[in-house]
């Protein structure tokens, strides 16, 4: 079985950047539920909820998402 996915370039270039880069944005995602996983698990340290969404918000930006897209 095969699947092919057609884009329109460069009308569609950004559907086809999310497209092809779909592993590293699913691994990214997979390390931030593991992190909270450990959190959750072990505890933490965060004293409100924006410090959480602060945290969050680093993590993914340390992940160099700029690089992907």
């Amino acid at each position: 079985m095969q699947a092919i996915l057609k884009f329109n370039l460069p009308e569609e270039e950004n559907e086809f950047k999310v497209a092809t880069r779909a592993s590293d944005y699913f691994c990214i995602l997979f390390d931030l539920d593991q992190e909270m996983r450990k959190f959750l698990k072990y505890g933490h340290k965060f004293k409100t909820v924006e410090e959480v969404m602060e945290y969050v918000r680093n993590f993914i930006s340390e992940a160099k998402l700029d690089d992907i897209e």
